[in-house]
C-alpha cells in the first residue's frame, strides 16, 4: 500500500490475531487474516493474556461468545 502512495497502513486488528501478520503478507501477498470472530483460545495460543481477551470480549465481533 505503501507503494501505491499512501501515507501509512494501519494493520491493528490483524497484527493482534496474527502476531507475525506483516511476515505472513511478505511472503504471501495473498495472505488473508483468520475470520472474525475467533475463539479465545486461538488468542490464547497467539500469546495475549486474559486481560486483553477480556477486552475484545467486548468487541461483539472479535471473540465468538462463549469461548
Amino acid at each position: 500500500m505503501l507503494d501505491e502512495g499512501c501515507d501509512f497502513v494501519l494493520i491493528a486488528r490483524a497484527g493482534i490475531l496474527q502476531r507475525d501478520f506483516p511476515l505472513q503478507v511478505k511472503a504471501n501477498p495473498m495472505y488473508d487474516s483468520p475470520p472474525l470472530p475467533v475463539t479465545a483460545d486461538f488468542l490464547r495460543e497467539g500469546g495475549l493474556s486474559e486481560r486483553f481477551i477480556e477486552k475484545m470480549r467486548g468487541w461483539q465481533t472479535f471473540v465468538k461468545p462463549g469461548s
